[in-house]
């Protein structure tokens, strides 16, 4: 690898530093602003010797006052209505979504394709001490990303500063439409090191990598006041050659790739870095339909359910728009796959007379009130099926990592495959539902419709109890449509989600949430009152 020019920088340190802000603070009192896309500018302030010039760095940025939803009418716009987020394809709001049975089992189904890309995942228990995934797609389409194969190596690192009050923090990502800002579709650059040095005495004070989703950490407590540093920058070598604008930024204040010695020229090849991509987009692997998927299939109107098969007496009780079979002949159960053109293409046959309203819920960067600690989530199905959330003040949203179906509860990033990167979710609900028995071994879980109950919102390092419910509300009973499950506190008031993407754990009733040492929770999932039949 070869070393970038080092940038002639002040060390930056933020009074109200906000890594990975996306939005401006609203200039009026609405109850719902449009995201801007213009990102905001910080001033530098100098390290001297003075204690107010040394700001402390908080890894929880200050929020911006930016909230959406819960109704969104007229519809759409160019916010999707399930991440209260923007969108690069404004068009894509025009097209219903599109449902898919991801399989998580066996092991080799792993790692996932397009998991990381779906507005929403829910994830049920099927039996067998495995989970299943419903990838709700809608909006912008899953795509490919160069993969840095080693990015998740340095994590262990960045782990390690994320306890720290002073920091220098940020992102290092793609920005596609060169823009400036970190819009929610580009993805981060792994594997970038960035180092403080000296320079006055050439030597390197702090270092730290940037994890697989771009996002870093450099310790400064040990620097000198007075003094003066600059940053250098050493990208990977998959990263060469590039035909791409990098960003590098902190609370805002960024840098462009240009600067950073990156090669955009326009014209030059893209080249892949590691065959891990597939050669096309697709999600999956797709596997059998469940009773489940018709309670939230109903709830997304006009919406595409796409799964491989389904067992008997379940296919006559869902409404698939496709099936999907594996190649002719093949000894894995993995080769049923769905191209992101064809789902786009499914998703354009919708009869919906209108365009989709998918809205209901509530996104805000302003925390609710009455939460409690959660730096970690872990959601144990059973002993094959484990799963840890860790929260990541740097990114703001929840880290997956998930076991090797082998029973030692030993965890690992969890990657979705058309990236490398591993999946991260700004919400993370567990939803508390009857998981009705249709025989033994396969279960429906009372959603839809007219169905209530409690759940627990876990958001921006805290967790909150909440309740869910499958109402009609005034614009159901208007229509005669109806909408995603919608979420409210104990006032029956929407609560408010973070804006991002949400996974949805869907346990019984009886399931137990314990905290855990480390401000962390654990969910033990209990098994539906299912008696085998004699044999």
């Amino acid at each position: 690898m070869k070393a970038l020019p080092v940038l002639s920088l002040l060390l930056l340190f933020l009074a109200t530093g906000c890594t990975g802000q996306r939005y401006e603070t609203p200039t009026n009192n609405s109850s719902q602003h449009l995201p801007n896309k213009t990102p905001t500018s910080h001033p530098v302030i100098e390290i001297t010797s003075s204690p107010t010039a040394i700001p402390l760095m908080v890894l929880h940025p200050t929020p911006t006052n930016y909230s959406f939803g819960p109704d969104v009418e007229p519809f759409p716009g160019v916010v999707n209505t399930l991440t209260g987020e923007l969108v690069d394809d404004t068009e894509s709001l025009l097209r219903p979504a599109v449902l898919v049975s991801i399989s998580n089992s066996p092991v080799t189904a792993r790692p996932q394709a397009g998991l990381a890309f779906a507005p929403n995942v829910y994830e049920l228990f099927i039996g067998e001490g495995t989970t299943r995934f419903l990838a709700v797609f809608y909006g912008d389409m899953p795509k490919r990303a160069t993969v840095i194969s080693n990015a998740l190596l340095t994590e262990p690192s960045l782990t390690a500063r994320r306890g720290l009050t002073q920091t220098l923090s940020g992102r290092v990502w793609v920005d596609e439409d060169q823009n400036g800002a970190q819009d929610p579709w580009e993805v981060g650059v792994g594997g970038v090191n960035i180092t403080i040095i000296g320079a006055g005495n050439g030597k390197p004070a702090s270092k730290a990598s940037s994890d697989s989703n771009g996002y870093f950490a450099v310790d400064t407590q040990k620097l000198v006041p007075g003094e003066t540093y600059q940053v250098s920058y050493l990208f990977p070598d998959q990263w060469k050659n590039q035909n791409r604008t990098f960003q590098l930024v902190w609370g805002g204040d960024s840098l462009k790739g240009a600067d950073l010695g990156i090669n955009t020229m326009i014209g030059e090849p893209v080249r892949m870095a590691s065959d891990i991509a597939p050669q096309k987009t697709y999600v999956g692997p797709i596997r059998s339909g469940r009773l489940t998927y018709d309670d939230i299939n109903r709830l997304f109107p006009g919406s595409c359910l796409v799964f491989a098969s389904a067992g008997e007496g379940i296919l006559e009780r869902l409404n698939p728009c496709r099936i999907i079979y594996g190649e002719e002949g093949a000894d894995t159960p993995n080769t049923s796959l769905l191209e992101v053109e064809e789902m786009v293409s499914l998703a354009n046959e919708s009869t919906l007379a209108q365009p989709p309203n998918y809205s209901g819920n509530l996104f805000s960067t302003q925390l609710p009130e009455g939460g409690v600690p959660a730096q970690f989530l872990d959601v144990v199905f059973h002993k094959f099926a484990k799963s840890r959330w860790q929260y990541d003040p740097l990114s703001m949203a929840y880290l997956r990592y998930t076991d090797s179906i082998d029973g030692t509860g030993v965890l690992h990033p969890d990657q979705d495959r058309l990236t490398g990167r591993q999946i991260a979710f700004e919400n993370i609900v567990v939803l508390f539902s009857n998981y009705a028995v249709f025989r033994h071994g396969q279960y429906d879980v009372d959603l839809c419709c007219g169905y209530e109950g409690y759940a627990v919102l876990f958001r921006d390092g805290q967790m909150f109890k909440i309740r869910w419910n499958t109402n009609n509300r005034e614009w159901e009973q208007k229509t005669g449509l109806l909408r995603p499950i919608k979420f409210v506190g104990d006032d029956k008031e929407p609560v408010a989600f973070r804006p991002g993407k949400t996974w949805i754990a869907l346990v019984t009733p009886n399931s137990v949430l314990t905290a855990e040492p480390g401000n962390g929770w654990q969910m033990q999932f209990a098994m539906p009152n299912d008696v085998a039949p004699d044999k």
